[in-house]
């Protein structure tokens, strides 16, 4: 009897409606994969390697060996008075185009089909390219795909300007000063694209920039490269004495970001 109800009209109804069913719940659970944010773990991860490969974006990038500045050089990081890129676009020039990696220039340019250091952030193949450790969102059809998740805190006296100014003879002494201020945050709903200009600036950043809707928590990278997990109940004030060198220098930050979050080991 059960063999029978699948030969008419409304039994093939049935089968019909059973594979549908089955193959939209499988859609759904890949759905549901690609819509899982790193945990906190893979969160500080990636932001300590941010951290890392800023540094050597610092020591050899902004300022160069032998005096050669290979963002000015190789890179179309600002060109005049008009940015087309952000450091992050830089930032994925060093460790996967330049030669301080033994890449060299020919065979650079057999990986220009996935990302172009000459090219604009919004042209391709810059544009469509995912970086993972600066973009979160895994999921391919999310209108946040390359919506970047990693953004600096910059502006006067803050660790992104002075690392920035720092010459490779200096940078270890400048990381020294900015080892208890905040270097990155974790940007969620940026709106902004890895490589487009865009960064949170001291002077006008708001907790609602912080902690959109219903965020509850945020990880932050540190100069000495340890995370944090700030929770939203900081209150803003507290969160900027790490913002920059001097306030940072005189507040510490274990006494005072304890009781709204912890280091992440």
């Amino acid at each position: 009897m059960g063999a029978d109800l699948f030969r008419g009209t409304f039994g093939r109804r049935i089968l019909i409606a059973a594979v549908v069913g089955v193959a939209l719940v499988a859609v759904g659970l890949k759905g549901a994969q690609y819509l899982k944010e790193p945990d906190l773990e893979e969160k500080a991860s990636r932001m300590r390697v941010c951290g890392y490969y800023f540094r050597e974006l610092i020591s050899y990038g902004f300022n160069g060996r032998d005096g050669k500045k290979v963002i000015d050089r190789d890179t179309a990081y600002n060109t005049g008075d008009k940015p087309l890129g952000s450091w992050r676009l830089a930032y994925l020039y060093l460790i996967n185009f330049w030669d301080y990696n033994d890449v060299s220039y020919e065979e650079s340019l057999t990986l220009n089909d996935l990302f172009n250091p000459s090219k604009s952030w919004n042209e391709e193949p810059n544009y469509s390219f995912h970086p993972d450790f600066l973009c979160w969102n895994n999921n391919p059809f999310s209108k946040r795909y390359n919506e970047t998740c990693v953004m600096a805190i910059t502006g006067k006296d803050t660790a992104f300007e002075a690392l920035q100014k720092a010459t490779w003879r200096d940078y270890e002494e400048v990381y020294e000063r900015c080892s208890s201020t905040i270097l990155f945050m974790e940007a969620v709903r940026s709106g902004v694209h890895w490589g487009r200009p865009g960064d949170f600036n001291v002077e006008t950043v708001t907790k609602e920039q912080l902690f959109p809707g219903k965020t509850s928590r945020i990880v932050v990278l540190f100069g000495d490269e340890r995370v944090w997990l700030v929770e939203r109940t900081v209150p803003m004030e507290t969160l900027k004495h790490f913002m920059t060198i001097e306030s940072s220098r005189e507040h510490d930050r274990l006494q005072e970001l304890s009781a709204y979050g912890r280091a992440i080991e």
